[in-house]
């Protein structure tokens, strides 16, 4: 009987020896042999670039405007990639193999005769091809047709101009538009919008005629002001 005990004394010391080695090492096992990380273990994944097609038209009429310069950056301070893209003779640039996320664009050069489209444009990228289209405005211009009371045109005329519908010290733009031989002065490259025409100087033998004429300039067009000076011999006639 006694023996008995002694043999059932030491199978339970085994077990209880071998349960407490186990216990105080699972952690360590645990710890040696953590889950598999899914992330790590698995192959990245292809990324699938994207790209931009570009388009660029007049605000008005909506046709294709060539030669327009963009940047296309990945950074909005333009300090990372930068991309540079050219309108073709329709109006198109296209640009792949960019990295799906938000790009900026902007207008380094704009059309002939256009003004330039200012600003940042944030653009989201995708997997595919995206379409964008920005508008530019073409520049008014104006055209100073100077004559006399016999329809004749009148050289050396001085005019001065002025943004909006008055005559104001900070509204001029220019203040020695002086006509030609053919009595003419061409303003070109002009945003739309209202002038003030003011003659502050003509010839010898000419009256002045020093009221301002305002008109509208538009877009794309050319804004034609007639100015009729007297000769100072016709009021004894």
């Amino acid at each position: 009987m006694s023996k008995m005990k002694k043999s059932f004394k030491k199978v339970l010391y085994s077990i209880l020896t071998l349960a407490f080695v186990a216990f105080t090492m699972l952690p360590s096992i645990a710890f040696a042999n953590p889950k598999p990380n899914n992330d790590l273990d698995t192959p990245d994944k292809p990324v699938h670039l994207g790209g931009l097609t570009l388009h660029k038209v007049d605000s008005i009429t909506l046709e294709g405007l060539r030669h327009a310069v963009f940047e296309l950056s990945d950074t909005q301070d333009f300090s990372g990639m930068v991309h540079i893209l050219t309108t073709n003779d329709f109006g198109v640039a296209v640009q792949g193999g960019l990295v799906p996320g938000t790009w900026y664009l902007r207008e380094k050069t704009a059309p002939e005769g256009y003004i330039p489209y200012e600003g940042v444009v944030p653009v989201s990228i995708g997997p595919c091809m995206k379409s964008l289209t920005l508008k530019d405005t073409a520049y008014g211009r104006i055209k100073i047709c100077k004559v006399d009371d016999c329809n004749q045109p009148v050289p050396g005329c001085v005019f001065s101009l002025y943004k909006g519908s008055d005559t104001l010290p900070e509204h001029l733009l220019f203040d020695n538009l002086v006509s030609d031989s053919n009595g003419i002065v061409n303003i070109p490259n002009l945003i739309p919008g209202f002038y003030t025409l003011l003659e502050t100087s003509v010839p010898h033998g000419y009256h002045l005629n020093d009221t301002p004429v305002t008109k509208e300039v538009t877009a794309g067009h050319e804004t034609i002001f007639r100015i009729e000076n007297r000769w100072i011999l016709c009021i004894y006639n």
